[in-house]
């Protein structure tokens, strides 16, 4: 079957394919697994959060010492609002909130809280895989990925394919 792309809009359609691998890069950063790791030594305790696109290759990471204490704060501008709490944690050095990375684990405030007001637990893995949203915003977010790099490289094989010269003994290129 002879392509439909014709060499005037090669480039555009290999432009098109472009956007769509983008658009697969951006939507598995977006969609990655986060795990927080909190563990005591003698008087506080230290969390390390860590990003892991498609839950195997690292992407971020950060590092918060000397935790005290964890509080929920209300973010309601209004009464009206429907902001979530965000959950900040109080260190020696003062109030610490890094984000999206933080604000991911709020909804295990509880299961943290706990964890740093009873010092006979040593340690604590929070996954943002435990969390149903978290959960499917990842499969969304990965789904999405596959469509959109599968789309892209086709597209991209496509444009490319009718930029070639012709060349009938090569069996590619426009036929």
């Amino acid at each position: 079957m002879p392509s439909t792309v014709t060499r005037g809009t090669a480039p555009v359609v290999v432009v098109l394919g472009l956007l769509c691998l983008g658009g697969a890069v951006a939507l598995a950063w977006l969609g990655s697994l986060g795990t927080l790791h909190l563990t005591r030594n003698a008087t506080t305790v230290n969390a390390v959060y860590e990003e892991r696109i498609v839950g195997l290759f690292p992407i971020s990471g950060d590092r918060i010492d000397s935790i005290v204490a964890v509080e929920s704060v209300p973010t309601r501008t209004s009464t009206r609002s429907n902001s979530p709490n965000q959950m900040v944690f109080l260190t020696t050095s003062g109030p610490v909130n890094r984000g999206l990375s933080q604000q991911r684990f709020a909804r295990s405030y509880v299961n943290i809280d706990t964890f740093i007001k009873d010092p006979s637990r040593s340690d604590l893995v929070v996954s943002t895989t435990y969390d149903f949203w978290e959960t499917l915003r990842f499969w969304a977010g990965q789904l999405g990925m596959l469509f959109l790099a599968a789309v892209g490289v086709l597209t991209l094989i496509l444009g490319i394919k009718a930029l070639l010269p012709e060349d009938p003994r090569a069996g590619i290129g426009p036929a």
